[in-house]
């Protein structure tokens, strides 16, 4: 796979630190170094480089105050999601939640193959895999209610990018397993803005356009339980 420049410093921006918001499933020895120990102002302003004081400026502030800032000692399951350097060795610097916004990269063709191979583990636990999956955030997190407004609900959309992702990622069986999922919902309680988690029923607006994603995904031969496709004339 080519990268492009633009996905090239996205990488290298996640490889920082930076981009913790992947959550524990981005795990790569130079993000562990980068949270496991206390960087000073000056040591954080270094992992960039720009012609722009600013712009080295705003990734310190971002590295400081929206990554540093809200990691937290690991307690109970949330264990298992501490950052580990090549030792395996537990570091701190574990992400406060999880949520859909972690598989976001996977769309953009961001992680690498180990990391993309460790998002295809951790899609199919009990974390995301409710009854209707996925859920926009992580299951175990205490935060997370079934029906909840981008608090543990499914939308269809975020579900379309991730299984669409997965596809092209070499995953086919995990991307029909949440478009078969989506759909077959979907058939029972209508086109809906979003969806509970576990009981599936119909959440917010009925028939929203964006919920067009539902039929996308079998047009896109993504479902392999359901199969549709536009009628050539």
């Amino acid at each position: 796979m080519n990268l492009s420049t633009k996905q090239m410093n996205l990488r290298r921006f996640l490889e920082t630190g930076a981009g913790a918001g992947i959550g524990a499933i981005l795990a790569s020895p130079r993000l562990s170094s980068a949270l496991a120990a206390e960087r000073t102002r000056g040591e954080i302003e270094g992992l960039f480089e720009s012609d722009d004081p600013q712009l080295i400026r705003m990734a310190a502030d971002v590295m400081c105050n929206c990554v540093l800032a809200k990691i937290k000692v690991p307690e109970g399951t949330a264990k298992r999601r501490w950052l580990q350097a090549g030792t395996g060795d537990a570091f701190y610097g574990q992400w406060i939640w999880d949520t859909i916004g972690s598989w976001m990269p996977l769309i953009a063709e961001i992680p690498t193959r180990a990391m993309t191979e460790r998002m295809a583990e951790a899609i199919m636990t009990d974390h995301w895999q409710t009854p209707l999956p996925i859920p926009t955030v992580d299951r175990h997190d205490k935060r997370w209610v079934a029906a909840s407004y981008w608090r543990g609900d499914v939308w269809p959309v975020p579900n379309y990018q991730i299984a669409a992702a997965f596809a092209t990622q070499g995953y086919p069986a995990i991307a029909a397993d949440v478009a078969d999922k989506t759909v077959a919902n979907a058939i029972k309680h209508g086109i809906n803005e979003h969806y509970d988690s576990v009981t599936g029923s119909p959440l917010g607006v009925g028939n929203l356009g964006m919920s067009c994603a539902i039929v996308t995904m079998m047009l896109d031969q993504l479902t392999s339980k359901y199969h549709l496709k536009v009628r050539k004339p």
